[in-house]
């Protein structure tokens, strides 16, 4: 922890300012995770992996010792610190479940894709690299919006996020017809 001291306790406006500035902190780790992710599917970089895996791990320290410092003084606070302090929870929370994202399937299906010496078509590359990008630039937009509760750019992230399951669907479905095209000439 950089910036979570038990000294900060006495004053609960300064402790959930230590804990806004380590979540954003925590952030800039999963940011980056989500930016590192393609990457793995680029080359088999075993160094790259373990650095991504202690990312993930830097991140779950973060998110318990942040939930564990802000439920420690959640009594403590009047009401709307209150209010803030879980809305920092649910953000921590949200953080860690996308680095887990990154390490508990993609990092798992690049190495798949690495043993299996696979490889993606251009086609491939490219959706997958085109929704790479929307995912981080929703991520970078979350944590903006986090920061200045903009009523406005959550509801952008909204409109992203619902494109980018589209996205994902029409890509899903484009692939599935490529397959069956390639089954169907073989036999």
């Amino acid at each position: 922890m950089k910036y979570l001291k038990k000294s900060d306790w006495e004053s609960p406006s300064v402790s959930l300012a230590h804990a806004e500035r380590e979540s954003l902190r925590m952030a800039d780790i999963v940011t980056s995770m989500i930016d590192d992710s393609l990457k793995m599917f680029w080359t088999d970089d075993p160094d790259l992996i373990t650095e991504m895996r202690r990312r993930d791990d830097r991140a779950d320290l973060l998110a318990r010792e942040l939930n564990l410092y802000l439920a420690q003084q959640l009594d403590q606070a009047p009401e709307g610190m209150r209010k803030q302090m879980l809305r920092l929870m649910y953000f921590v929370t949200d953080m860690e479940a996308a680095a887990d994202v990154v390490d508990n399937q993609l990092i798992e299906l690049a190495q798949k894709k690495h043993h299996m010496r696979c490889n993606f078509s251009d086609d491939g590359w490219k959706d997958l690299t085109e929704i790479s990008k929307a995912v981080s630039q929703i991520a970078q937009m979350s944590i903006a919006c986090f920061q200045t509760q903009d009523k406005d750019l959550a509801a952008k992230v909204i409109f992203h996020k619902r494109n980018v399951r589209r996205l994902e669907q029409k890509m899903r479905e484009s692939h599935v017809t490529a397959w069956s095209k390639v089954l169907r000439s073989r036999s």
